[in-house]
């Protein structure tokens, strides 16, 4: 839990080609996206944080 997952380009991801999210994701020109799952103190999920890009993005280190 808390981990963030970030995908440069969803066609090659192994977790989303293939899927019915990847067709979706295409359907609205998403190519990229990261999500993260904020924790309380005590470890209990807050919620979920996205992003997504319509082209292929690598994270900067900013971003990391």
């Amino acid at each position: 839990m808390g981990q963030k997952i970030a995908i440069r380009d969803m066609r090659e991801c192994d977790f989303v080609a293939g899927s019915e999210g990847l067709d979706g994701h295409l359907s609205v020109a998403i190519l990229s996206g990261q999500t993260f799952p904020p924790v309380s103190r005590s470890s209990a999920l807050e919620g979920m944080v996205t992003a997504y890009w319509r082209e292929v993005h690598k994270l900067s280190v900013h971003e990391l």
